[in-house]
């Protein structure tokens, strides 16, 4: 099986698959490099990340694509902006290069769960993104960690409760619940394995057009570099 190259910023991708798992997830290991090339090729691709991930929020995976066309049409004033995605769509325009120079420095250091938590926090920084779609951000630029979302929470026994950050947290506090999601993501089987797995359980849904946990990779992947 083919194994990405390693590249870019350090630890790109060995943070992502467990030194003992590498072949064993082969939708990450095919699909994610090409979020990753896109992600930290320019701030814009980093940017397209995040709206991608903006758009996902309490949305059908298969609306994607659909959804950033309209907002490449109408920018902010799209429909698909609502509630907290429109703030949070206009801080990454707003800010991007800013995301985009912190988001490689972060990677170019040694890999780590303060690195991983250093990215997850810095992407929660934008209006919208949680703890855990802030993750999911990290999982496609190759930083590890998750996007552990309420059927990843289902699965593992745990209520959305365990996952939430109130911005009225200490920052210590706040700090140490990131760490630990790290912690449990990781522990759990880690970046590649809750990529297959949540893809499988996509196509899994009765109605999905996505027939395969295959096509739903390839599908994260055009939803993201199909506006550049």
């Amino acid at each position: 099986m083919r194994i990405a190259k390693k590249c870019g910023p350090k630890g790109l991708h060995h943070s992502s698959i467990h030194p003992t798992q590498t072949g064993a997830f082969p939708m990450f290991i095919d699909d994610v490099p090409a979020i990753q090339a896109h992600a930290l090729a320019s701030a814009k691709g980093l940017s397209d990340v995040i709206e991608f991930v903006l758009c996902t929020i309490r949305q059908p995976l298969q609306r994607m694509q659909a959804q950033r066309a309209d907002i490449a049409a109408k920018g902010a004033a799209s429909a698909f902006l609502f509630g907290p995605k429109r703030a949070g769509w206009i801080f990454a325009q707003e800010h991007a290069d800013y995301l985009y120079r912190v988001t490689l420095d972060i990677l170019n250091r040694d890999d780590s769960d303060d690195r991983k938590a250093d990215l997850i926090q810095h992407f929660m920084q934008v209006p919208g993104l949680g703890m855990v779609k802030a993750a999911f951000v990290v999982q496609c630029i190759g930083g590890g960690t998750a996007c552990i979302d309420s059927h990843n929470l289902t699965r593992l026994g745990l209520t959305e409760a365990a996952v939430r950050v109130s911005s009225k947290l200490k920052p210590a506090t706040i700090r140490a619940k990131v760490l630990a999601y790290v912690g449990m993501c990781e522990s759990t089987g880690g970046s590649a394995y809750w990529w297959d797995t949540w893809c499988d359980y996509v196509a899994d849904r009765r109605g999905s057009p996505l027939k395969t946990a295959e096509a739903v990779s390839k599908y994260h992947v055009a939803a993201v570099v199909s506006f550049a």
